[in-house]
């Protein structure tokens, strides 16, 4: 099917093709299952997610939220991220 979006006669998208860098999502999917054996927050809220919804979804949220972890830890070095999910510990 095709993903053209036409309105008034001008192209406004094509689908999601080039979103983001699969390799480093398949990084942070990575460490969201490594995160998920050992961390019992990680645990707790995929276990959550994970009855709400699919577990490859569940997983990807997972390493969504680690992805956010890091760029606030890179954001801003030598600080503890404590935004709304404190999963990420970042020692100075």
């Amino acid at each position: 099917m095709d993903s053209r979006c036409d309105s008034n006669g001008t192209k406004k998208g094509e689908n999601n093709r080039k979103n983001g860098n699969k390799y480093l999502a398949w990084a942070f999917v990575e460490a969201a299952n490594f995160a998920a054996r050992f961390n019992p927050r990680a645990q707790a809220w995929l276990a959550r997610k994970t009855a709400r919804t699919l577990r490859v979804v569940a997983v990807k949220a997972l390493a969504c939220k680690l992805a956010k972890a890091a760029y606030y830890g890179k954001r801003q070095p030598g600080c503890i991220w404590r935004g709304a999910w404190r999963l990420a510990t970042i020692a100075a």
